[in-house]
């Protein structure tokens, strides 16, 4: 399942983002099936984000990788 999760995850965010990629599956009795997938943001991505607003963080990140094509 984590790997269907991670496909669709890369597909969904295909043309988006930077170079990078973390990739994240929670686990433990509280976690439930939870995947995520976090990219870099490129220059142009930045700078559409308006001063003063706050991203937040999803969590542990999990290993920086390449992003997957």
């Amino acid at each position: 399942m984590p790997q269907l999760a991670e496909r669709e995850g890369i597909r969904l965010l295909r043309g988006v983002g930077g170079d990078r990629e973390w990739w994240a599956y929670a686990v433990g009795p509280r976690a439930g099936l939870v995947g995520y997938l976090r990219v870099s943001l490129t220059a142009d991505e930045y700078a559409l984000v308006p001063p003063g607003v706050v991203t937040s963080d999803a969590g542990d990140a999990g290993p920086e990788r390449p992003r997957s094509l």
